[in-house]
């Protein structure tokens, strides 16, 4: 049986194979066990090829979402939910996770004169924009390539090269070496050609500081084996010096954290198996962080159980201070698609900026001055000196009343003021209504504190503000 319906009262998932000639084939569906909520779906077909022979999927190809000319309408729909920074992927010719790395724009989306006059407007707008570069893989289909490939490619103390595969099976890419001179100058280039052609402020170099290091043995390269950070470390140098841009990569590493303007952490991989983005932001409180946060339905990106906690990476994000990180793929992955999740991060993006213009971000100091917190009720703090502090604060229970005994060392309160989520989303509007707060001096095991009282609040901030010393 070559069809399949996976289906609800009201929606439903329908595979199936179209083949006239009846090739034998498979349609495949499974799950991961209580553990991890979720099902999975795939197609198989064995399109046993002789040389010289191609095979094509037909219907399967990957389709276009966006073309150069949709950017002004991205623009401001991100606009219209609080942002004004958009992160281009697939723009260059192939796509994304295929052609890596002919970074250039790709006809079928438009001219390049058209990519830099909507991008030039954007900026002009008032606008950012970043583009995607994969730092290190080179699609192994690339013919004209083959001379490129085998120069700065990373080979193994045998002298084989190192090949990964991600996505198809039919995917094969070799990883270049960033300590080769000839790959980094590569990589510069094509920032080059964004910044000062297209008109980019920002570059996002993926796995840069997600990916395992190799170990590289080629001599002509000119660096030790274990070069792999040096490397790196190198290229974002010359970015630095030479473009006046923020950069952002995959991954966090303490080794690169300074050379970049943020780096993305990905909690969901890992938020129930007890991912801590907070021992990264604590130790390193002056670097930023972006965490990628999923609409809680309709996204076909991620397993389920990412979306069934959409709203706790949401507040989790904001508690810590991180930049949001969403996505618009209009078939898999959007927010437009889940209107009340929609809706929610809007508010969340407004009082995070209220919360930033302000005050600023302030420096992470995770939950070391919070003695005490109702239960179900997270805070952490930021400090700005000795003048003022932030609390951000996330309850379980919104309806409820909670407390946070908060310990202003030999510090003496002078005002405490609430801001929290509004009760609706209209564009313009302030985020919150301050609320003066009542605060009752106490001790805790022989320390004073400071205990704040609000009647309730899903998510807020809290500034708290002292007397000069």
């Amino acid at each position: 049986m070559m069809w399949l319906d996976y289906y609800s009262d009201s929606h439903g998932l329908y595979l199936a194979s179209y083949d006239e000639q009846f090739h034998v084939a498979g349609l495949h569906c499974e799950t991961f066990g209580p553990a991890e909520p979720g099902i999975g779906f795939y197609a198989i077909r064995y399109p046993f090829l002789e040389n010289e022979e191609t095979w094509n999927s037909g219907r399967y190809d990957g389709t276009i979402v966006h073309k150069f000319r949709d950017l002004p309408r991205l623009y401001e729909q991100a606009k219209q939910m609080g942002l004004n920074h958009l992160l281009l992927s697939g723009w260059h010719v192939d796509g994304f996770d295929h052609g890596f790395p002919i970074y250039r724009p790709d006809p079928e989306l438009g001219t390049a004169e058209e990519l830099a006059e909507h991008v030039q407007a954007i900026r002009r707008n008032g606008g950012h924009v970043a583009f995607y570069i994969n730092s290190k893989l080179l699609n192994m289909k690339y013919e004209e390539l083959t001379s490129f490939r085998d120069d700065y490619a990373v080979h193994n103390r045998t002298g084989l090269m190192k090949i990964e595969r991600y996505g198809d099976d039919n995917l094969s890419f070799a990883v270049l070496c960033n300590g080769s001179e000839g790959w980094r100058h590569y990589l510069f280039e094509t920032v080059r050609f964004l910044v000062d052609k297209i008109g980019a402020d920002s570059m996002y170099f993926d796995q840069l500081g997600m990916s395992p290091p190799p170990f590289c043995f080629r001599a002509d390269h000119n660096h030790r084996h274990d070069g792999w950070n040096i490397g790196y470390g190198q290229f974002l140098d010359q970015v630095n010096e030479r473009f006046a841009i923020g950069s952002m990569y995959e991954g966090v590493t303490d080794i690169h954290g300074n050379k970049i303007c943020e780096q993305l952490i990905s909690t969901f991989f890992y938020h129930h198996s007890g991912a801590f983005p907070e021992l990264y932001r604590y130790t390193f409180p002056d670097q930023r962080l972006i965490d990628m946060i999923y609409p809680s339905k309709k996204q076909a990106m991620r397993p389920v159980h990412v979306s069934q906690v959409s709203r706790d990476m949401i507040d989790r994000a904001f508690l810590i201070g991180c930049y949001l990180w969403m996505y618009d793929l209009e078939n898999d992955n959007t927010f437009q698609s889940d209107p009340d999740m929609l809706n929610y991060v809007m508010k969340v993006v407004r009082l995070r900026k209220q919360w930033l213009e302000l005050y600023g971000q302030g420096t992470f100091l995770d939950d070391t001055e919070i003695a005490h917190s109702t239960s179900g009720v997270t805070a952490k703090t930021f400090c700005f000196e000795n003048r003022e502090t932030i609390i951000t604060v996330c309850s379980r229970n919104p309806e409820s009343a909670w407390t946070i005994d908060f310990k202003p060392k030999e510090r003496t309160v002078k005002s405490a003021d609430l801001y929290e989520l509004a009760t609706d989303s209209h564009e313009g509007e302030p985020a919150s209504n301050c609320k003066i707060l009542s605060v009752t001096p106490l001790t805790h095991e022989g320390e004073p504190i400071m205990q704040i009282t609000a009647a309730s609040a899903r998510l807020a901030f809290i500034h708290i503000l002292y007397d000069e010393m």
